[in-house]
C-alpha cells in the first residue's frame, strides 16, 4: 500500500482530518497585504534610496587656486 493511498484510506474513515481550510477573507487579507507591502517597497526604493545615496554623497572641499 503506498503512502498515498494509506492517507486518503484514512481521511475517508474519519480517523485524519482533512488539510485546513482557508477562508476567502484571509485570502484577499493577504493579497492586499502583499500588494500594501509591495507598493510601499517600490515607493521606497524609488524615491527614498536616491535621496539617502545624494544625502550621503562626500562633496569635496572647495579649492582655490588664485590669490586673493
Amino acid at each position: 500500500m503506498s503512502a498515498r493511498n494509506m492517507i486518503r484510506s484514512l481521511r475517508d474513515r474519519g480517523d485524519l482530518a482533512g488539510p485546513p481550510r482557508s477562508s476567502p477573507r484571509a485570502l484577499a487579507f493577504t493579497l492586499v497585504l502583499a500588494v500594501s507591502f509591495g507598493a510601499i517597497a517600490f515607493l521606497g526604493a524609488t524615491s527614498g534610496l536616491p535621496a539617502l545615496l545624494s544625502a550621503l554623497e562626500h562633496k569635496p572641499a572647495p579649492v582655490s587656486f588664485a590669490k586673493p
